[in-house]
């Protein structure tokens, strides 16, 4: 059922405020070791030259995000001291005063406001994802209800479970995201680039979508569709790109130059092993779950994959996977949506193709976190209306993949309180139609998965590793079986999407008739598999028309 209730932009904001006040219950929540991650580099940047944030090592806990993002710790730092300046010391570590509690619990409630912002943009330029064709237009003039990319984003279950308890800056991350993608469908593309250049720079995983971003850019801005090549003005085009991004990195790393490559080996640890302490419910979860099977079979010895440690693991059995072997297939996997972005760089598909980047780094990437998976499901929310089963299913499986973050009596059983509280909103807010008995089947399994996640490690404390490894995989079949059909329903949609169409925020002009242009390409046709218009060409008027006695000659 769709909800229809009027939600003004007021009531949006009122609904905001009262969320984000309900987030004080959980001050003294479970915390996680990222909880003092984030205070010891509130501590490095407050405290330590700017040449040294990059080299501090007192805590195991070493500052590994971009250049932006510890500016940003800088600037929450000049707001902790009037609450703990002990917090702000890097010798004091798992320093957690009630003052430093509060301070960092409401610093993701505040900065959460800029993903509210984000989601009201998204709504105002939401129009032109489905706008195909001026017939259309009436329908899809509104958009998405604010009201859904409410209960969808702002209220997501995973990301209040990993912001919230967990603790980490994800909302305010996918505020900035969330503000490129709006601008984008705006038609603002260099305002655009330069959000989602800085956004890069707050946290490199945002690298997973920049192909989306990269070439629905060039397309739409350098070579337009259905215009004469211009060279002047592709290299205007690219020359300014070339300037945003330039200037962004100087503005980040600038600072910096002088220690550059000693970020870069902060950002990217290789060593770290092709998963995570716990997997993340991609491919390589399956790997290492057939490797681990094939270890046990063949008596082995104990496997190094399931010790829960972040580190170089050996498979024992199956070939190792270095990071150029994910790089390469993550790559290949990615190009059909890249090339139907260039075949036809509509919004709709602009947004598909960051959906199918996103999700396919995660299937394939090299030590991919869990909480990666909510790259898929935030901007998956603007599309929910159209493939709203596949949406739900993602979602389900996503946020119940994020569950043995949390662990402690009171969180296992906060952790699906809240996880059925939202998806019962969202069964309320997005039109689900009747489910196949097979995902019906599938979805009802989930409920025996929490079970054995939480009761398996007091029924089997001989394999410890067990319910996580049930966990993953289970989650992984819901998250493949939901990227696939993704990606195929994206792939086979663009012959039916052949228009670049042209919406209130557009510049670039509709897709002209040509004699080898269907009728089901025009935006005027009345059925998607018309036969061929002929082409009616005028008769030169200095050419004289023939006569009858001609014809009736030339009959005989």
């Amino acid at each position: 059922m769709t909800a229809s209730s009027n939600f003004s932009v007021a009531s949006y904001w009122t609904a905001v405020f009262a969320v984000s006040c309900l987030k004080l219950v959980l001050l003294h929540s479970y915390r996680s070791t990222d909880f003092e991650v984030h205070r010891n580099w509130l501590a490095i940047t407050h405290s330590l030259p700017l040449d040294k944030w990059y080299y501090e090592e007192t805590s195991e806990w070493t500052l590994d995000y971009p250049p932006f993002f510890a500016y940003f710790e800088w600037g929450l730092s000049q707001v902790a001291k009037y609450f703990d300046e002990g917090m702000l010391k890097v010798q004091n570590l798992n320093h957690a005063t009630f003052e430093t509690i509060l301070f960092q619990k409401l610093s993701v409630i505040v900065v959460d406001f800029l993903l509210a912002y984000a989601v009201l943009k998204c709504f105002e330029a939401s129009s032109v994802l489905f706008l195909t064709s001026d017939k259309q237009k009436s329908k899809s003039e509104s958009g998405i209800p604010l009201e859904t990319l409410f209960v969808l984003i702002f209220c997501n279950g995973g990301l209040f479970l990993v912001d919230q308890i967990h603790f980490q800056y994800n909302g305010f991350l996918f505020g900035i995201m969330l503000l490129s993608i709006a601008k984008m469908l705006e038609g603002k593309f260099y305002l655009s680039a330069f959000i989602f250049a800085s956004l890069i720079n707050f946290k490199h995983i945002f690298l997973y979508v920049a192909p989306a971003f990269g070439v629905y850019l060039l397309r739409r801005k350098c070579f337009p569709p259905n215009t004469p090549l211009r060279i002047g003005s592709v290299i205007s085009s690219v020359f300014s790109f070339a300037v945003i991004g330039v200037t962004v990195l100087a503005a980040s790393f600038g600072p910096f130059y002088q220690h550059i490559p000693q970020i870069l080996k902060r950002l990217f640890p290789f060593q770290r092993g092709l998963s995570h302490a716990y997997w993340a419910p991609n491919v390589w979860a399956g790997y290492n779950t057939v490797d681990w099977f094939l270890n046990v079979a063949l008596k082995k010895g104990k496997s190094s994959v399931t010790t829960g440690l972040v580190g170089e693991a050996s498979l024992s059995v199956l070939p190792q996977v270095l990071p150029l072997h994910t790089f390469i297939l993550t790559v290949v996997c990615m190009m059909p949506a890249l090339i139907a972005i260039w075949k036809r760089p509509t919004p709709l598909n602009f947004v598909q193709g960051v959906i199918a980047t996103g999700w396919t780094s995660f299937m394939f990437g090299y030590h991919v976190h869990e909480k990666a998976i909510l790259n898929v499901l935030i901007p998956f929310a603007l599309l929910s209306s159209h493939q709203p089963n596949l949406f739900f299913i993602t979602l389900v499986s996503g946020t119940v993949s994020l569950f043995p973050l949390l662990f402690t009596p009171v969180e296992v059983v906060l952790k699906v309180l809240i996880a059925i509280l939202h998806f019962s909103l969202v069964c309320r807010f997005i039109p689900l139609s009747k489910f196949r008995i097979y995902e019906l089947f599938y979805l009802s399994g989930f409920a025996m998965v929490y079970l054995c996640e939480n009761l398996g490690p007091i029924l089997l404390p001989r394999f410890p590793f067990l319910p996580l490894i049930l966990v993953s995989d289970y989650c992984l079949i819901g998250i493949f079986y939901s990227y696939v059909k993704f990606y195929w329903n994206f792939w086979r949609s663009i012959p039916n999407n052949l228009n670049v169409t042209k919406s209130k925020y557009d510049s670039v002009p509709p897709t002209p008739k040509t004699p080898m242009q269907f009728a089901s390409d025009s935006p005027d046709s009345k059925t998607r598999n018309s036969p061929i218009k002929p082409i009616k060409r005028k008769r030169q008027s200095n050419v004289p028309e023939p006569s009858t006695r001609v014809l009736r000659a030339r009959n005989k």
